[in-house]
């Protein structure tokens, strides 16, 4: 053979083995699409179901609650603790008495939770920090509460911050006031020597 015919085959055995090469990974393609196109196709429905299943649930929300759909109950409970410090015990609730689904917003600033001192000035809130006034996030979270549920909050005052000035005997308000214009309650509470 002569050389310029050795080296024609050389290129059509490289040609040939290019498009065998080619082939091969069309082929290789071609079955992975048969393969997997229907997996992600049944994945996609799977989660347009899931979607349609959430979006009917909260269809039945009928919107904020209203001041007549909530009972908003408040207390403080004042006890001694074994150091003979005074720790008064301060829960609010607020429970969804009609037999609809409504949401409430909730967060740093609902309720806004407040212990005023006998002269009326604030003793505390729920944005203070160490007994000292501080700056509450400004975001809140829509809570879903549904007939008959509750919402609770709770704390203790005065902090157990060693900087925190001791109360004086007297009678102090406890307040709480929801986001929503749904309810606002207070009780007092009566510090003793």
């Amino acid at each position: 053979m002569r050389p310029h015919t050795i080296n024609k085959v050389r290129e059509d055995a490289v040609d040939v083995a290019r498009r065998d090469k080619r082939s091969s990974r069309a082929a290789t393609l071609l079955v992975s699409l048969v393969v997997i196109f229907p997996i992600v196709v049944g994945s996609a429905q799977a989660s347009a179901k899931t979607v349609t299943k959430k979006t009917s649930t909260l269809s039945v929300l009928t919107g904020p609650c209203t001041a007549d759909q909530m009972s908003p109950s408040i207390s403080a409970t004042i006890e001694t603790d074994s150091s003979s410090s005074i720790v008064v015990y301060l829960q609010t609730s607020l429970k969804n008495i009609s037999k609809k689904t409504c949401s409430i917003d909730v967060g740093p600033t609902s309720p806004s939770l407040e212990v005023d001192n006998p002269d009326g000035t604030v003793a505390w809130n729920n944005c203070y920090a160490d007994d000292e006034p501080g700056a509450c996030p400004l975001f809140l979270e829509l809570k879903i509460l549904k007939p008959k549920e509750t919402y609770s909050w709770s704390s203790t005052w005065p902090p157990s911050s060693s900087t925190a000035a001791l109360p004086t005997p007297g009678t102090y308000k406890f307040s709480a006031s929801y986001g929503s214009g749904s309810s606002s309650v207070s009780t007092l509470f009566v510090l003793a020597n």
